[in-house]
Formats: structure tokens, sequence, C-alpha cells
């Protein structure tokens, strides 16, 4: 089934431009991206004759647009084609390992030299690389530069492993797609169209660049947000021979487009503004009074346990995007079990690693582990009860978009990336933006891109945090200074 959309100015020059070479699409939040892609492809369809291939990062993403594209392009994650060639032949093993697997094969006996092989494996699975490195990157003061090497032929051995269907030791989804990258594929179709572009990692990049047929990029650079899983922020570093930019939100109005210009413009000197064409959505102060349904984004886990503590004491119907199993609060009753000593009951290896809950929450202070540290503060707070509002939340928690109507839909701001929300408040877990009152200079960048995307998910209002109303307060200021100038 066609959409029949009457594309705006920028959506045109798109549209029409020629398909040659590396095409990059700049699609601010809410810019309709997906719309623009359908379109230029019944335009190559009517046009041309031609058929692209639409790469999605998630099995919903896909399903949604093999019904929005019809028959102008095949839909595909590229792990469902890699696992057409290669990920079959694991099906019997094909699970993730966790360093106590390791140590229990008999490769190593430290949990501190499995997670090193585990990581080198990993980083190995998600990179363009070609061989297998002959040396462990390690910050341990536990592992010295003889054994890392050491360690790094071990890695190297579980990793043939791994890939020997005979073997015991599991496959992992990210393996069987190394192969697949290691077999220098050949992509279908008449041209390709990479969404979410920014968070493409390394090994899956390789795998577009090796195609002959045209490529169209299309992401925005401020959404990135998966770098600690190893994605690259392509946005910026590949280039492309023809550029445009999808600058109209249809999903917010003005009030929102000015705060995420604002935020922007002040950490990363964005000068291209973004036009909320959408509803008049209404940015609200945290204490003013809400609707009777509204989704909370938060930045962790352990935050969004604690204002779904409140829903299920006030008896509201709650909604999880993406599931309430996605969100692993199993693991709040693993740090209680730590407090309570009870370390055969703990089901997570990385928390069992620690002697005490004294001791997970030195180790969150010394590395600034802002989720862990969020995890003892909870545990902390609600001791014992912890095992039964776990269990209640888990067995009464919907997920969204297959129930009516929740009073309260539930996310954290990574898993909420692509949603449309009607009414959004913001927790106010999400890190700082300022320092004495000025833009940190050194903030994390990825931690500015989850306050810009959790910001732009609402269509008709947005219930502000305690940063980005200093934020605001701090923009306010600064304006009413150039004016007075």
């Amino acid at each position: 089934m066609q959409e029949r959309i009457e594309p705006t100015e920028e959506q045109k020059k798109f549209i029409l431009a020629p398909l040659r070479s590396r095409i990059k699409v700049r699609a601010f939040a809410g810019a309709a991206k997906t719309t623009s892609l359908v379109l230029k492809a019944q335009h190559e369809a009517q046009e041309n004759g031609l058929k692209g291939l639409y790469l999605a990062f998630n099995k919903s993403a896909q399903i949604e647009a093999e019904h929005r594209f019809g028959q102008t392009a095949v839909a595909r994650t590229p792990h469902s084609m890699a696992y057409r060639v290669f990920g079959g032949r694991y099906k019997h093993k094909l699970r993730g390992m966790r360093p106590r697997d390791v140590v229990e094969m008999g490769v190593v006996d430290s949990y501190t030299e499995a997670r090193s092989i585990l990581d080198a494996i990993q980083g190995y699975c998600i990179s363009a690389e070609m061989a297998f490195p002959q040396t462990i990157r390690t910050t341990s003061l536990e592992i010295s530069p003889a054994r890392a090497q050491e360690l790094a032929e071990l890695a190297r051995k579980v990793w043939e492993s791994m890939c020997d269907p005979k073997s015991e030791i599991p496959m992992s989804h990210d393996g069987y797609f190394k192969l697949y990258q290691l077999s220098r594929p050949r992509l279908p179709g008449d041209y390709l169209m990479v969404d979410e572009f920014q968070d493409t990692n390394p090994v899956t990049l390789d795998i577009i660049k090796n195609q002959p047929q045209p490529t169209i990029m299309v992401g925005d650079r401020y959404q990135s947000i998966y770098a600690f899983r190893g994605a690259v922020n392509a946005m910026q570093t590949v280039p492309a021979q023809f550029n445009f930019t999808l600058s109209q939100s249809f999903r917010f109005g003005p009030a929102v487009a000015t705060l995420a210009n604002k935020l922007l413009r002040a950490h990363f000197n964005e000068t291209t503004p973004i036009v909320g064409s959408g509803p008049q959505t209404q940015i609200r102060h945290a204490n003013d009074r809400r609707p009777q349904c509204y989704a909370v984004l938060t930045r962790t886990n352990a935050e969004l346990f604690d204002h779904a503590v409140t829903a299920l004491c006030t008896d509201k119907q709650m909604a999880f995007i993406g599931g309430v199993k996605g969100y692993g609060f199993d693991r709040l009753s693993d740090v209680q079990h730590l407090a309570m000593s009870n370390h055969a009951a703990i089901r997570d290896p990385f928390i069992r690693s620690f002697s005490s809950i004294g001791a997970m929450e030195d180790y969150a202070e010394e590395i600034e582990d802002f989720e862990s540290s969020r995890l003892v503060q909870i545990a902390r707070e609600y001791g014992t009860d912890i095992f039964s509002l776990v269990n209640r939340i888990n067995s009464m928690g919907g997920t969204y978009g297959e129930m009516p109507d929740p009073d309260r839909v539930f996310a954290t701001a990574h898993k909420s990336k692509g949603s449309t929300l009607d009414h959004v408040v913001l927790a106010d877990d999400f890190r700082p933006l300022l320092s004495d009152e000025v833009p940190i200079e050194e903030v994390d960048e990825q931690e500015v891109h989850l306050a810009y995307m959790a910001a732009t998910r609402p269509r008709h209002s947005l219930y502000l945090n305690q940063a980005l109303t200093d934020f605001l307060e701090f923009a306010h200021s600064q304006s009413s200074a150039e004016v007075e100038k």
C-alpha cells in the first residue's frame, strides 16, 4: 500500500536527486526520515524500475518497513541475512557467554581474565578487522602485558571453538554476524537504504562500504546513543557525494524545537535549526499538574523501577516499551541478596562477583558506574520489599502497543528511541548539563544525545527534569544578555 503524502521542499530535493554513489540524509528528530525513504523508493520504482534494500536494525522496524515500502523495496535486518548464511548452523548452541562460563570451561581460573577474553572476542566481532587480534587491551592492574598476550591466544582458541558447530562452546549472534562479514557478502537490491546510520557499528559499516550499489545513509548524529555497544557515529565520519537535510519535525511544535535547538547549539555549535511543524507541544515544569495518562522516561533501569513502584502502589495500569522483561528488574533482587550475604541466590555474575553491597558501592563510585550506583541505592531504599515488588511489576507490566490506553508508559531513554508519545515526563536521573551555571565543556556527548532524544519524543506536552530546567534557565539568561548588548 503506497503512502500518499505531499513532500516538503527538503524532501523533494532528496527524492528527485540522482541515485549515485553515497547519499547522506541528516534527519533531525521527528523529521519523517522513514516516510522520506518510502517516497524515494516509490519514485525510483516508478521512474527507473529499481528496487531497493532497506536495512533496519531491529525486527519491529523491519516489519513496519515491509508494510510501508510494499513492492518498492525489501526490508531486512543485517542479522537476519547473516543468520540465513551462517547462524542456522549454530542454532543448537546459539547463546551468549559470561565470565563464569569461561571459568567453568577451564580456560582460566580468574573472572577478571575471563572477562578480558570475552571482551577481546566481542571487540573482534563488532570490529571491521579481518584477523583476530594478537594482543588484548586491558586496563586491569591484575593483568601484566605478558599475561595479556597469553590471554589473546586463549581468546583466539575460544573463538575458533565457537566457530566449530561440533564444539560445545556457544556461538553468539555477534559471532555469526562476524563470519558473515568475513565472507565479504554481496547484498541484494539495486540500491541500499540504511536507517539509523548514526548507530552503525564497524562490522556492519564494513559490509555496507564494500557494496557496489548506490547507498542512502539516513540518520541523526545527535541520536547516536549506542557507543557503549561499539557503535560509531557514522553520520559524522563517513563521507558522501551528496548531502541532504530534513530539519522539519512533524512530531512536535515550536516550543520543543526551540529547546532542542538551544541544546544542540550550546553543546555542538549546531547552526541548522529544527523547525517544529507538529502539534503545539507544551513545555511544563516537573510539579505542574499532569494528565491522567503519560509516559515516564528515565536514564537508568533502576530509576524506572522506582517510578513503576509508585504506579503499582496507586493501581495504575503499566506498559513498558519493548516489554517489562527487557529492563532487568531481577537484578535489583540480586543486589538485595548481596546485601543479605546470600550469594547462592544471586543469578547475575557481575553482582555475584562482589563480596558485599559495600564493595559494589565502592566500585560504582570509583569508576562512576551510574547504573550500578542506582541499583545499590534502590536496593537500600526498599530492603526486602524489593522481592515482592519485582515479582508484581514483572507480572502486571504489559507491553506498550499491546494493551489499550495504559495509565503509565515506562521506558529508558535508550528504549524510547523511535517512539512518539503524547505526554512525556523526564526523570531526574539524567546527567547534569551545567556546572557552575555554564555548559559542561567535557560532558559526554552521549549524555547530551540522550537528553535531546528524550526531550523530542512527545507530541502534546513535555515535563522537564531538573537538568533541562537548569539548562533552559541558563539559555534564557544568555539570550537576555545578548539582547541587552
